[in-house]
């Protein structure tokens, strides 16, 4: 499988991998201005949201793995044309309203000092969806998992910066796997060993 390197954009980048700044224990953001809950947005605007497996495709979409894809030109989500196909998932879950509750809670994890990593991962293989009312994908986040020795640490790639998985913690990488599995949707996670 070829792999390519994503950098968290919103967190500060290290030299090591696995590896985090300053204190990393994970605390939840009370701040009102940036907490997310119900009434933030995508969450204020969806019908449903889907917890998503599927399998990354052709070469083509190989070569815009670094590009966003919010000009529908990539196919960093399976696509036919412009609209995403989701015959192409091999499994998926939509989310009750406790289900996302906990993802909210998950999202509003971060570290003390917002401690970071740099870390190598797979194809993309999962994401959520935020589906509106009328069944149009308005927002996604894609998920790729790494394992490295004990530690399960993540990267996102999202439709908009309006979207994300909010700020890296050392226990988020791990939640996040466990959210999709409790739902029947099996993340995909390249593992490497330590030197």
């Amino acid at each position: 499988m070829k792999t390519f390197a994503i950098i968290l954009t919103n967190l500060i980048s290290l030299s090591t991998l696995g590896q985090s700044t300053k204190n990393d224990t994970c605390i939840t953001n009370e701040n009102s201005e940036t907490k997310v809950n119900k009434l933030t947005y995508p969450f204020n605007n969806v019908g449903k949201i889907l917890l998503v497996k599927y399998k990354f495709g052709t070469a083509s979409d190989k070569q815009n793995l670094n590009k966003w894809d919010t000009t529908g030109t990539g196919r960093i989500l399976p696509k036919k044309g412009k609209i995403v196909d989701t015959t192409e998932y091999s499994s998926k879950f939509q989310l009750t309203d406790k289900g996302m509750d906990s993802l909210i809670k998950i999202i509003n994890l971060s570290s003390v000092d917002n401690a970071a990593f740099e870390a190598i991962f797979g194809e993309p293989a999962n994401a959520i969806l935020f589906i509106d009312n009328k069944g149009k994908i308005i927002e996604y986040i894609i998920i790729g998992f790494g394992q490295f020795g004990n530690s399960i640490n993540y990267t996102q790639m999202t439709s908009s910066a309006k979207i994300n998985l909010g700020y890296w913690c050392s226990i988020k990488g791990q939640m996040l796997v466990e959210f999709f599995q409790k739902r029947g949707v099996e993340p995909v996670i390249l593992k490497s060993k330590p030197d």
